[in-house]
């Protein structure tokens, strides 16, 4: 997306410099479209749309009532291109990507992710990393370590979620809700 990314530049380098960049700067350098947050619809924008169309008797106290609901949007599409702060995904403990979700943010990033992820540590499950976005629209990209799970045998041979594991993904999803109050995220998954 940057052609920045073409005269091969550590990422680092791109890392500083992207993050300096407001939304408006970085528009100059997008090579396709993305969906500003602003047009996606709250949810509760998307329930008052609904009951209007439904023509239901929709709780009118709820709709008016200042809450979570008029921060939190519901997008069905996809997310490599939502102009936001940060993408939250669900990885695996490399962080480099591979199928499903996770390999298409990394696709859609371009290399400088796969270097910077590289450059980290791995993580055990219930800890997250925070990258630059890079080539997203999003300005960061969050690696949040999930379990494994094999379809056959259950979660991956020694896995335990032991008591630190649980604390770990207790803090983590208080974190995760607190940041939703303040940034605009999307939770992939």
């Amino acid at each position: 997306m940057y052609p920045g990314n073409k005269r091969k530049k550590l990422w680092q380098e791109e890392k500083e410099c992207l993050l300096k960049m407001t939304f408006e700067e970085r528009h100059k350098e997008y090579l396709w479209d993305y969906v500003p947050l602003k047009d996606i619809p709250t949810w509760k924008e998307e329930m008052k749309n609904k009951a209007q169309s439904d023509k239901d008797n929709t709780n009118e106290a709820f709709l008016l009532q200042k809450s979570l609901s008029e921060k939190v949007s519901l997008y069905k599409g996809d997310i490599t291109v939502l102009e936001i702060d940060a993408i939250v995904n669900a990885a695996n403990s490399s962080l480099l990507g591979g199928g499903g979700v996770d390999g298409c943010i990394h696709r859609a990033a371009g290399p400088c992710l796969v270097a910077e992820c590289r450059s980290l540590s791995s993580s055990e499950t219930g800890q997250a990393k925070i990258t630059c976005g890079y080539d997203l629209p999003a300005k960061l990209k969050t690696d949040c370590i999930r379990p494994c799970h094999n379809m056959t045998t259950g979660f991956r041979s020694g896995f335990v979620l032991d008591d630190s594991r649980t604390l770990n993904l207790y803090f983590f999803i208080h974190a995760l809700l607190d940041l939703l109050l303040y940034f605009s995220l999307c939770i992939a998954g």
